[in-house]
């Protein structure tokens, strides 16, 4: 019972950790947006992201988070076969839906941006943008692997290590005064060096052992796999719709300056959520792991734990 608490607290406070120092990068970010480049193309740059990021469930069909379920309980199971097809799985899906999205954005960005954006800067960082949908493809798989092998530290230096490198390269683009639409370079910078790192970090660290092993066959993976998946991307939807609803409105009913002074505000308003996010996280993968052993005692001291914390 003491392991599966000290691993919850432990989690816990990684992650609220690594949340408040990502913030503080986040907030800097924002400042130096503030003080040089105007509002309308603060607006343009966020709301070409969101709009980027609402297609999230479309490339992700809800895999991921499944992962976070998956892993724990294969892991039981004492079948490495199965982690490892699933994570290529996901991956799979991951990689095809996006590259189906940035051939879609080539196509329609001409027309997103001058009936949608109203402003021509927005085609080359949608294109931009585009490409970092990929990319944040592999970013999200990784980072489920990581909570999936209940490796809170690596999960949360991902997030954190996109943060910097994305952070560094704007200030850059800031510095030289290069046009708005190479934020989204800078994005792309940060997640090829992360991305690369912590491939490496899991290949190395965390289980070096996983190229060797056999893969299980993925039509046997994918039903169990997509079967728990459905339900979660209809939540995912929901979120992502809650999410980027009001960006997407102020964009295409008011203008890209309403979008630049509402993504500011928010920044400050979603301080409250850390502690929550970082106790549900630290949680989420001893549940399907005790599930797995039908430990219903110690599954129901951590949820009174998880609540009172």
């Amino acid at each position: 019972m003491k392991d599966y608490s000290k691993r919850f607290i432990k989690g816990t406070f990684i992650i609220l950790l690594f949340s408040v120092v990502s913030t503080l990068i986040g907030y800097m970010s924002k400042l130096a947006l503030a003080q040089t480049t105007s509002v309308k193309d603060i607006g343009l740059f966020f709301s070409v992201l969101s709009f980027v990021a609402f297609f999230t469930f479309f490339r992700d069909l809800g895999l991921s988070d499944s992962l976070v379920y998956f892993i724990p309980k294969f892991f039981v199971e004492k079948s490495r076969a199965k982690v490892k097809s699933s994570i290529l799985f996901t991956l799979s899906v991951q990689l095809s839906m996006g590259f189906l999205f940035f051939i879609a954005i080539l196509f329609l960005s001409d027309f997103l941006a001058n009936g949608y954006f109203k402003d021509i800067n927005a085609r080359p960082m949608l294109i931009m943008l585009a490409f970092y949908f990929i990319l944040d493809g592999i970013h999200e798989v990784l980072m489920r692997v990581f909570h999936g092998y209940q490796e809170i530290f690596f999960q949360q230096s991902l997030e954190f290590s996109f943060q910097v490198f994305s952070f560094i390269f704007m200030m850059l683009v800031i510095y030289f005064g290069m046009p708005v639409f190479f934020f989204g370079m800078a994005y792309i910078l940060g997640e090829v060096i992360t991305v690369s790192v912590f491939s490496l970090v899991f290949m190395k660290k965390v289980d070096p052992g996983f190229m060797k092993v056999k893969s299980y066959p993925f039509g046997k993976i994918k039903k169990p796999l997509l079967d728990n998946s459905i339900p979660t991307m209809l939540g995912t939807i929901a979120e992502s719709g809650f999410t980027n609803q009001t960006i997407l409105f102020l964009t295409l009913f008011v203008n890209l300056e309403s979008v630049g002074y509402y993504f500011m505000v928010r920044s400050i308003a979603k301080l409250s959520v850390f502690i929550y996010k970082a106790s549900s996280r630290s949680f989420m993968p001893m549940i399907s792991e005790l599930w797995k052993k039908k430990d219903w005692k110690k599954l129901n001291f951590l949820f009174k734990e998880n609540v009172t914390f």
